[in-house]
C-alpha cells in the first residue's frame, strides 16, 4: 500500500468592512458564500482583525492517495461538524469533485471519508446490494477478485426490519424436529396449538 498525499490549512483572507459581526450568523454566510463560488465548500471562520475589516476563513484539507484491493483511492479529510446525515450530500459533492471515483467508506465520527476508482461491475453490485438491504452504498464494501465479487458489510450495518444479531429468538423445537424427538408428547408450551 502506497502513500503520497498532501496535508495543511487553506486561509482565505477576505476584506469585509468594520461593520462585519462574526457572531452575526447571517455576516459569516454571506462571506462563506462568496469564498465557496471561488474555491469550493468547506471553509469556517477563523478569525477577524476589526482594525482592517479583515475576516480569516480556514479550511482543513487532508488528502491521501492510497491502494484498497488494487483500486486507487483517497482518503478524504472531512470538514468540523459533518453528521452521519451528510452522507449523501457527500457522496454527491466528492464524485463531482473527484470524476472516476465513489464514496466507499464515510466516517464522521473520525472525519474522514474514503473514495475510490470501481469497476462497473462492482458499482453495479453494490448500488443493487444496497438496495436490496435499504443500505448505503458506502456501508458496502465489493472488491473483485478472480471473477468473484466479495461483498463485506460496515460493522453495525442493520438493514430496517431486520433483527440485530444479538436479540433472543425462541425456537419451537418441532419446526426442526418431529415431536417424538423433543422429549416425548406432554410438554405443550413449546408447540404450536393446532
Amino acid at each position: 500500500m502506497s502513500n503520497c498525499g498532501s496535508m495543511g490549512i487553506e486561509r482565505k483572507r477576505v476584506r469585509v468592512g468594520q461593520k462585519f459581526r462574526p457572531d452575526n450568523p447571517k455576516h459569516v454566510q454571506r462571506v462563506r458564500e462568496r469564498i465557496e463560488e471561488d474555491h469550493g465548500p468547506g471553509f469556517e471562520l477563523d478569525g477577524f482583525e476589526p482594525d482592517e475589516g479583515l475576516a480569516i476563513f480556514k479550511r482543513e484539507s487532508n488528502t491521501v492517495v492510497t491502494s484498497h484491493a488494487g483500486n486507487d483511492s483517497k482518503i478524504i479529510k472531512l470538514p468540523q461538524g459533518t453528521k452521519q446525515s451528510d452522507g449523501k450530500s457527500r457522496a454527491v459533492s466528492l464524485a463531482d469533485t473527484y470524476p472516476g471515483y465513489q464514496m466507499t467508506t464515510f466516517e464522521p465520527h473520525r472525519r474522514r471519508a474514503i473514495i475510490s476508482k470501481l469497476s462497473e461491475d462492482v458499482i453495479r453490485a453494490r448500488d443493487a446490494i444496497s438496495t436490496a438491504l435499504r443500505a448505503e452504498p458506502w456501508d458496502i464494501q465489493v472488491s473483485k477478485r478472480e471473477g468473484l465479487l466479495k461483498v463485506r458489510l460496515t460493522v453495525g450495518l442493520m438493514p430496517p426490519g431486520r433483527r440485530h444479531p444479538c436479540e433472543r429468538s425462541r425456537i419451537r423445537p418441532e419446526s426442526a424436529y418431529p415431536a417424538s424427538a423433543v422429549g416425548g408428547g406432554d410438554d405443550r408450551s413449546l408447540r404450536s396449538s393446532e
